[in-house]
């Protein structure tokens, strides 16, 4: 299925070097996060219950195709989180769901923002100290003779985006995080 609206967000994105963005959507009388991210190949589209920390990452594949056919486990999944039971009279087809997803999606950034790390943490598995998600700067490694750890640099693609990722990487730059909202500051790279 080919996911026609989000192609005109994304064109939208590209004229304003957005990689990653935000808005939500209402299925089966459930609010859900999208989240839109363009900075890697295949493109992903998270799908997160708003109020849960459940959430589904579909690929986006080149022409905006998107697979509707969910195997049994990734089917019950869905349900779950759509709040979907089962109902002989009324069966429920994945392509519905996205079908309402795509009408729904914004075809300009009006509506939409950036998603912020904490949005995607709560959604994403962080696996470096995962309950500082608050952006609180950068520190360079070199100055004292080390070197960025593996896990840090995961947690900066995760959250900030592959580009932050490539530059701390290459830069032996760690990203700084805080459990305190007073601490998060702006991302600007360092």
């Amino acid at each position: 299925m080919v996911l026609e609206n989000l192609k005109l967000l994304h064109k939208e994105m590209q004229k304003n070097n957005e990689v990653r963005i935000h808005y939500t959507i209402t299925y089966n009388n459930i609010e859900l996060d999208i989240i839109f991210f363009t900075d890697d190949k295949p493109f992903e589209l998270l799908v997160g219950a708003i109020g849960t920390r459940e959430s589904f990452i579909f690929k986006v594949e080149y022409g905006y195709k998107i697979n509707t056919y969910l195997n049994g486990d990734e089917y019950r999944r869905l349900c779950n989180l759509l709040g979907i039971e089962y109902d002989p009279n009324n069966k429920f087809y994945p392509s519905s769901f996205f079908n309402s997803l795509d009408n729904q999606t914004p075809i300009t950034l009006q509506n939409t923002g950036k998603p912020s790390t904490i949005k995607i943490g709560n959604y994403r598995k962080v696996h470096e100290e995962e309950d500082k998600l608050y952006f609180c700067g950068w520190f360079d490694n070199v100055k004292v003779g080390k070197h960025v750890r593996p896990k840090n640099l995961q947690k900066t693609l995760t959250l900030l985006g592959k580009d932050k990722y490539e530059l701390c990487k290459r830069k032996n730059v760690s990203s700084c995080w805080s459990a305190d909202p007073q601490k998060e500051i702006l991302v600007e790279l360092p």
